[in-house]
């Protein structure tokens, strides 16, 4: 099967009951892998997912701006002891404060950079977000609190550019992704273009296991040089005490925009369970893509599989075999589904008509849409893979701001009839780590509304009244 690859020495049971305790404790592995001595041991991808398909890995983003930081120092274009308010003249407010003088990129690297909580909500949107980070007030002295921040890691970014004049995503690739073969990865920007670096990278499944490994090598890939070995080992040390901050792999402290774990190593992590784990003194990296409503459970699986996969193999393949193709797999309704049309109320979605047809093997979704009619090809029991144009409609952090123009999705979908009073429409995102259920009602009176395993959605469209024509 090419979602699964398990080497000699990999206890198939160890893997299944990996998969089962994650699904019972709130996380939905989309893909994982184990790479003991450099090698892949264990290679999972859950159906309908894959591991070449590109997704939002939120702050995990925060390890490679941390990569990107590293060879920018080695190559004398920025220094982490450098003032931020150096390096941006032109940004600065007219009265400086005190404790914005004293603020140094490594500040913000380890999260002391001053601010008593994160405004990357706002700056996300500025069309000057250097300008806007340099304007916040700072309530404490930087390097002496802890406050986690990706607004830090963006300004950590920016500085990069700032230097070496390309952009982050190209100064990732050309001095970090290119040199080891791996392809180019998307990183989502501000409004003036520039790129998020905290957050937004949108990278393949298979691309976060190598990236690993070079760091897990001291920064060594294929017997190139890629990033400072010193480099490495000063990130991946305490910076930050965090004792206040959570579960213990949370409190265990924090380095250059790396965490450190509470059983050894240290981890990039993004938000809903996107993890990459080195253990150097094992020589272990492990990956996971994933939605998860409990990250600090998630972790504690991976304690468990690490401690279980090469005990002897138990003979459990074919149960694994089965498992990576079932777990997921929507439940098939009767094929008698005949067209429904729904007219929704305005709503920001810019959605005027929503028209749902049968088909030989599914159902089709059909969205009348301010910009462009979008269609959605549901499965009956199984999924249909679709790329379409949305907006203010996909799940994501932060959605204060209204989205104003539509923008590319890629999802797997199904539907379901069985309910007496409503018709469901499940969306698990490629390139992003959620999953929606649309659900469509059979009463004149109904709702349109969505829900999300988890996730966030803007609450104006949650509850869409509709009038129903069949």
């Amino acid at each position: 099967m090419n979602n699964i690859h398990l080497t000699r020495g990999a206890n198939p049971g160890a893997v299944c009951d990996f998969i089962n305790s994650c699904y019972d404790s709130g996380t939905n592995l989309h893909s994982f892998q184990y790479v003991k001595g450099g090698r892949v041991v264990a290679k999972v991808a859950l159906s309908p997912y894959s591991f070449i398909e590109k997704m939002l890995v939120y702050s995990l983003s925060k390890s490679f701006t941390s990569a990107c930081v590293g060879v920018a120092q080695s190559e004398g274009i920025l220094n982490i002891d450098e003032r931020i308010v150096d390096i941006f003249p032109d940004k600065c407010p007219d009265i400086i404060s005190e404790n914005l003088s004293e603020m140094r990129i490594k500040d913000c690297l380890c999260m002391t950079s001053g601010h008593s909580a994160c405004v990357f909500e706002h700056l996300q949107n500025q069309k000057g977000p250097v300008r806007y980070f340099l304007s916040q007030p700072l309530d404490y002295r930087p390097g002496t609190t802890f406050v986690y921040s990706t607004a830090a890691t963006f300004i950590c970014g920016a500085a990069v550019t700032k230097r070496s004049g390309m952009n982050l995503l190209d100064y990732l690739y050309e001095k970090v992704l290119k040199k080891m073969d791996l392809e180019k990865p998307e990183w989502r920007s501000c409004p003036d273009g520039s790129k998020f670096g905290g957050t937004g990278l949108v990278i393949s499944g298979d691309s976060i296991p190598e990236f690993g490994k070079m760091i897990c090598n001291g920064g060594v890939y294929k017997g190139k040089k890629i990033i400072p070995e010193e480099w490495i080992k000063t990130a991946s040390s305490i910076h930050s005490v965090t004792p206040k901050n959570g579960t213990a792999d949370w409190t265990a402290g924090y380095g250059y925009q790396f965490w450190l774990n509470a059983r050894g190593g240290f981890r990039g992590d993004g938000a809903y369970g996107q993890l990459c784990m080195i253990f150097p003194e094992r020589d272990i990296v492990f990956t996971v893509l994933s939605e998860s409503i409990n990250m600090q459970k998630e972790v504690d699986c991976v304690y468990r599989l690490l401690d279980e996969i090469d005990k002897p193999d138990d003979g459990r393949i074919e149960e694994l075999k089965t498992l990576v193709q079932t777990l997921y797999l929507p439940e098939k309704c009767k094929s008698d589904f005949k067209r429904v049309e729904y007219k929704p109320k305005k709503n920001i979605a810019g959605i005027s008509a929503i028209v749902l047809d049968p088909c030989d093997d599914g159902i089709v979704v059909s969205l009348e849409c301010d910009y462009k009619t979008q269609k959605i090809q549901c499965g009956n029991g199984f999924y249909k893979k679709n790329q379409l144009l949305l907006k203010n409609l996909t799940p994501g952090i932060w959605t204060k701001f209204i989205e104003e123009k539509p923008r590319e999705i890629n999802v797997y979908a199904s539907y379901n009839d069985s309910s007496q009073n409503e018709i469901t429409v499940t969306l698990r995102h490629i390139d992003a780590p959620h999953t929606q259920v649309w659900h469509f009602p059979k009463k004149e009176d109904g709702d349109w509304y969505i829900t999300m395993h988890c996730g966030a959605l803007n609450p104006q469209i949650v509850k869409t009244p509709v009038i129903i024509n069949r």
